[in-house]
């Protein structure tokens, strides 16, 4: 048990018993007259002095104020952790979203020069057909498997 606690139930206690001394010295004072000074004297120095003085170095010792700043404090500074962090990945994220542009960019590029050789393979395969085309052509014209045209340029004969 804290302090704090123990002084609080000090003070109960002594403000309990200052209680029930007061109401035996009231009730003697009723039945005695002499008792009446004494009774007052007991009322004044037991329940509210006793009691009252454990009450307050209770309040002085409470510590819940002090408490609450710390943690005030503790939540400013993890707070403002947290907004660094905060700033880190938003720093971070733009950085990934310029680099994700610039590899889309290059992605671009590489597809770009892959459909431009694409296209120059298709015209190269395409020349080399109709030079091997026009070679078989002349080849079957020379041996006489097929006649020559009219609109041909066969040179040989």
């Amino acid at each position: 048990m804290n302090q704090r606690n123990r002084l609080y139930i000090m003070a109960f206690a002594v403000y309990t018993s200052a209680l029930l001394v007061t109401a035996i010295f009231a009730w003697l004072a009723i039945q005695y007259n002499l008792a009446s000074n004494v009774a007052q004297l007991a009322i004044a120095l037991t329940g509210n002095g006793l009691g009252g003085f454990a009450l307050v170095l209770g309040i002085l010792r409470d510590d819940r104020a002090q408490k609450a700043a710390e943690e005030t404090a503790k939540a400013r500074q993890e707070t403002a952790k947290a907004k660094q962090q905060v700033d880190q990945f938003q720093k971070l994220y733009v950085e990934s979203q310029q680099q994700a542009e610039q590899e889309r960019r290059q992605a671009e590029q590489q597809r770009q020069r892959a459909e431009r050789a694409e296209a120059e393979l298709q015209r190269l395969r395409a020349e080399r057909n109709d030079a091997v085309n026009a070679r078989l052509r002349r080849l079957e014209i020379a041996t006489g498997i097929t006649p020559p045209d009219a609109s041909s340029d066969a040179t040989e004969n």
